[in-house]
Order: structure tokens, then sequence, then C-alpha cells
């Protein structure tokens, strides 16, 4: 409540710490930076075509399995780049244990942060998910839904954009919002390295 209005940016500059010799991950991930403006809204006050935001929810699990040993900007700091030993020190992962394990994360945080305020999948009108990958994303919204989703209810951006890290879901919300009604919800969702996902309910006003 300390302040009425507030712009939250989210730069993503994953390139800065990619091994470019390294088939696994360089060829994934792209740059990306989202901004949003949250603000507290007056009773009775009317804003249509904007989100109210219900609630956010955080989770967090330690791993190893996607990391980088070296900050985002750290050969940028040095007179020299080339004196730091980069080898091993740049971002990893190991895919088929990543995916496995934040399928099964996400679909358990999502169906429970909807049910503490009392709703299912079925009752979200859009999914804006994490866009790092699309048969990860399908997997999570099938164990939810119990069938299969369209692009209609999760829309993807990363085909055109690739893995953007956090600014994707965001993306993918500011291009896939504006048929949804007054009352509709609307979840965004993201996935991290650390593990992390993190969340948050929306409804159109």
């Amino acid at each position: 409540g300390a302040h009425k209005r507030i712009l939250v940016t989210t730069p993503e500059i994953i390139t800065g710490h990619l091994n470019f010799r390294d088939r696994q991950t360089h060829f994934i991930f792209g740059d990306a930076s989202v901004s949003m403006v949250l603000e507290g809204l007056a009773k009775g006050d009317k804003r249509p075509g904007r989100f109210e935001v219900l609630d956010t929810r955080i989770w967090t699990q330690m791993s190893n399995n996607i990391r980088t040993n070296l900050g985002y900007h750290t050969r940028t700091a040095q007179d020299d780049p080339y004196m730091i030993n980069l080898e091993g020190n740049l971002i990893k992962q190991v895919g088929n244990k990543v995916f496995k394990e934040v399928t099964v994360a996400g679909q358990k945080f999502i169906v429970e942060f909807l049910a503490e305020h009392g709703l299912t999948p079925q009752a979200i009108r859009r999914f804006w998910l994490h866009q790092a990958n699309a048969r990860m994303n399908a997997m999570i919204l099938k164990l939810s839904f119990g069938h299969e989703v369209d692009h209609d209810r999760a829309p993807m951006v990363l085909e055109r954009l690739g893995n953007t890290a956090g600014a994707g879901a965001i993306v993918a919300l500011s291009e896939n919002h504006a048929d949804m009604k007054p009352g509709d919800f609307g979840l965004i969702c993201a996935f991290g390295a650390g593990y992390s996902i993190g969340g948050a309910l929306l409804r159109m006003l």
C-alpha cells in the first residue's frame, strides 16, 4: 500500500551466459524484456480491458539439473574476458530430468494454486505459461485437465521467439488477451532454474 502505481520490468539476457559450443542449449534461448504496470484500484473504479491480480504464488526446490556458475555479466566486467575459465561455468542442463521434474511440479502447482481459490483448470479461460518447451506445456495442461488443451486456451510464442525465460509468459499474455470478456480468469505461470515456479491469478475487469 506504500505506492499507488509501480512498474515491474523483467530483462532476460540469456545469451550472456550461453556456451555456443553446447548443442544442448545454445540454440534454444533468446533475449527479451517485458514490463507491466501494477496500480491500486479504488472501490467502484472500472477499468475495462484491464486485469485484476487476485493472488500470486511462488514455489522453489533445489536442483542442479539446470544452472549456470557465472553471473550474466561476469565476462563484460573483466578487462580481458578471455582470462575467465568459462568451461563448465556457463548454462547447462540435464534436459530429460528437467522435463520430467518440472512437468510434475508445474501441474501440481497449477492445480493446488487454483484450488485455493475454489477454481479448477476448466474455469480458467487462458493460461500464459512459460515459453520454454511446447511438449512440457502440453503435458502439464493434459495432466491438469485430463485431456489435451489447444493453443487458444494456452497460446505459444516459443516458435517465433525461442525460450526467453521469465519474459515469455508475459509476451504470451500481451499478444493473447484482447478477446477475453469481463469476469474471465487467466493464469500466468513461469518455470525457472532452481527449480522455481511463479504464478499470478488474474481476472478480466
